[in-house]
């Protein structure tokens, strides 16, 4: 057994690969802070496992586990000498300022002072070493940071735990963690890690083990200090926000009552000027410390890159618009896609925006980038957004990005309107007609037909084989394989992958036909396969669902549970949607860990299919457009990526006919098994075949349904021992 004690510093790189490197049998983490500020938090569920147990501070305090605390935020204003000086300075030397506000020093020996008389032994936290110093002299009291020796450590902590005159102990941060002081009964944080939650939980826990807990009636206390109209007031409603979820209160102190009548340090003007000089020199000598300019950051680019908005700050406009150029100029795809991602997270919860700031051709380059479902949003963000985003460049720049693949049938419409087209992708669809372009005859039964892109695949007999369509239909490859269960081409249109029905699962090029990934399970079936990139993914009989990374030959993730999964498919290479047969969607992550959930059954009057669901989907960073139908019902959805919500869903039902397979609005049915037919939207198309009569001759009594897949631009049927007929769509 591994046994890990605070668990949430293992997704740290050195942690990490220690852990990764260990073989355990079974691994057990315990922390009371499961936070992380960089989002990695859920790494755990792969490095350690899900979590098993968490118990409600509130519930452990009410059985004597814990001390009950009251919290409070004291607000000290700044003299305005340091105000003044605190506006001046850049915003990485304004944090000194706010420690080492005279206010909040006294606010600290007044609070020290009430306490000691109450016999309550007292924790102050103060990061900065400069500052640790000034208030250990204010207060006459022992500190330890992280230079001091550990001999002198163990000599100060013994003296606070057992002497009673020493009531107070002044930390740095190495005292948020490993320290066990049960003598401990009030805690003054005077400064801290910007908006760390997790740094505010463990300081708080550093006074729930108090020895007298137990007594009737007693409560410990714990303060922040905060310099009034400074960045400490928003880190600190940041910081408050898990303890408040655990149903901690924090009441704030505006005046601490009798603090003026006392004789406290720094009560006159010439003392506190003479305090600003010897900061002032500390940071003189410190020397400024240089924020450089990122080849790119995206959190610099979002509203919530507050260091970097400090810095375009301090530079002339000219100057901040050919650093920002440079950077946009120096974009990777890859990067472009995170600027997508990330221009949207979060803007609600932010209090600055640095698209505010930004130079016009700058902030334009920017929204350029997005797509159309991206832009549409950014109208709906602030007005300063709506009016970049509705500018002429950019609507432009968006649209010529988009239309080749949208192939608009207008282009003579000016650029709102075409991105109104482009955000409804399915208005072309109704402007198409279908013609047969290809007739390929097969001798042999057909097992499966797929198509994606201009990539048709098909497994008839021992036949495996892949045609591309472009001007013409030509045949890419052709293999002896066994009859496949489930064929998958990736959408990015490089691989196929191919699931046999004797248990073989297989990635081959597309265009030369060259085997690259094998692979036997030892016992379980493969009833389906998808992939997308690097991943693949096996759903197999005993309702489990494998994902490989299959040019590393390993395994990702498993998904086992109790609902039998009917339809799987991989958005993104790294969302994993699963329906199940109680109209149930899910979607993983490829790990395997469960991150949205949604029942599809009251949609649906509690009715269940006849067969297996069909996926499809359209996705981006923003939103994944799920289309999911079975024979007779269609659902139409869409799930905000960033937020994990439904923004909408429709229903339809259909009556008339059997659907063989569909796309969104274009599905191809089947009538009496004799009449095949395609729908855009509401109209209703006839197909046209080469032999009409004898396609049908085998399917006459209505108990075959042939084989047929749809995409974009393509329709696939395939009739076993007949032929398989391509056919493209032309605007009408």
């Amino acid at each position: 057994m591994l046994l890990l004690d605070e668990v949430h510093v293992t997704p740290a790189d050195m942690f990490r690969n220690a852990v990764s490197n260990i073989n355990a049998h079974v691994k057990l983490g315990l922390t009371a802070t499961l936070l992380r500020e960089d989002g990695k938090i859920d790494d755990l569920n792969f490095l350690v496992g899900p979590k098993l147990y968490e118990a409600n501070w509130m519930d452990l305090t009410e059985q004597g586990y814990i001390a009950p605390v009251q919290c409070a935020e004291v607000r000290c204003p700044m003299p305005a000498e340091f105000y003044n000086a605190y506006l001046s300075e850049e915003v990485h030397n304004q944090a000194l300022l706010g420690i080492t506000n005279p206010n909040k020093i006294r606010a600290c020996q007044y609070l020290v002072n009430y306490h000691a008389r109450r016999g309550d032994k007292i924790i102050v936290f103060v990061d900065d070493i400069f500052a640790l110093t000034l208030y250990a002299k204010v207060l006459k009291a022992p500190y330890i940071h992280g230079g001091t020796s550990h001999t002198t450590r163990m000599q100060i902590l013994e003296e606070f735990q057992k002497n009673p005159a020493q009531h107070t102990i002044i930390l740095s941060k190495i005292g948020d963690t490993s320290i066990d002081l049960p003598a401990a009964t009030c805690l003054i944080q005077v400064s801290s890690h910007f908006g760390s939650r997790r740094q505010e939980t463990q300081r708080l826990g550093r006074i729930l083990r108090a020895s007298a807990r137990d007594q009737e009636g007693f409560n410990a206390y714990f303060y922040t200090l905060v310099s009034e109209y400074t960045q400490e007031v928003r880190f600190s409603a940041k910081r408050r926000q898990f303890l408040a979820d655990q149903g901690y209160s924090f009441k704030t102190i505006i005046e601490l009552e009798g603090m003026d009548d006392l004789d406290l340090v720094l009560a006159s003007a010439e003392s506190q000027v003479s305090l600003l000089r010897r900061v002032k020199q500390k940071l003189s000598e410190s020397g400024a410390v240089e924020v450089p300019l990122p080849i790119f950051d995206y959190r610099y680019l979002t509203n919530g890159g507050v260091k970097m908005s400090g810095y375009f700050f301090e530079l002339p406009p000219l100057e901040r618009s050919a650093a920002l150029r440079d950077i946009i100029a120096g974009l990777t795809p890859y990067e472009k896609s995170i600027v997508k991602r990330e221009l949207l997270k979060g803007y609600d919860e932010c209090v600055f925006d640095i698209i505010a700031c930004l130079p016009s051709d700058i902030a334009y380059l920017i929204f350029g980038r997005l797509d159309p479902l991206t832009l549409n949003e950014c109208f709906q963000v602030s007005r300063l957004w709506r009016l970049h985003a509705r500018s002429n460049v950019v609507v432009d720049c968006v649209v010529e990005a988009a239309g080749h693949t949208c192939r608009l049938p207008d282009p003579s419409k000016s650029g709102l309107e075409q991105l109104h087209l482009l955000n409804s992708r399915d208005w072309r669809w109704l402007h198409c007609r279908p013609v047969v372009s290809k007739a390929i005859p097969i001798f042999e039964s057909l097992s499966d037909l797929i198509v994606s892109g201009s990539w048709v695949a098909a497994s008839y007999g021992r036949h495996l084989r892949a045609w591309r369509i472009d001007d013409s239909v030509r045949l890419a490859f052709s293999v002896r394989e066994y009859s496949a269960k489930s064929l998958a081409i990736c959408p990015l249109g490089a691989h196929l992958a191919y699931a046999g029905y004797l248990r073989k699962v297989s990635v081959y090029e597309l265009a030369t036909g060259e085997e690259l990934f094998s692979m036997q399970p030892a016992v379980d079936t493969v009833d389906q396969v998808d992939i997308y990139g690097e991943v693949v993914v096996l759903r197999k009989r005993n309702n489990t669902v494998d994902i490989y990374n299959w040019k590393e030959n390993r395994r990702l993730g498993r998904i086992t549970g109790q609902e039998e999964i009917c339809d799987i498919k991989l958005c993104l290479g790294k969302w994993l949607l699963a329906v199940t047969r109680e109209w149930t969607m899910h979607l993983y992550q490829t790990d395997g860990m469960l991150r949205y959930s949604l029942s599809l059954l009251s949609y649906m009057c509690g009715r269940f299919p006849q067969r297996g669901r069909r996926l499809k989907l359209l996705a981006n960073d923003a939103a994944i457009r799920v289309f999911l139908f079975d024979s007779d019902a269609r659902i139409a959805l869409t799930i905000d990526a960033q937020r994990m919500r439904l923004v909408r869903l429709s229903v339809r039902y259909e009556q008339e006919s059997r659907v063989l397979d569909a796309h969104f609005m274009r599905s191809l049915s089947m009538n009496d098994g004799r009449f095949v037919y395609l729908k855009n939207g509401g109209q209703r198309a006839e197909l046209e075949f080469p032999r009409p009569n004898s396609l049908f001759d085998e399917h006459a009594d209505g108990t075959g349904m042939p084989l047929a897949a749809i995409d974009d631009d393509t329709a696939v049927l395939g009739f076993s021992n007949q032929c398989i007929t391509l056919l493209g769509f032309r605007k009408a």
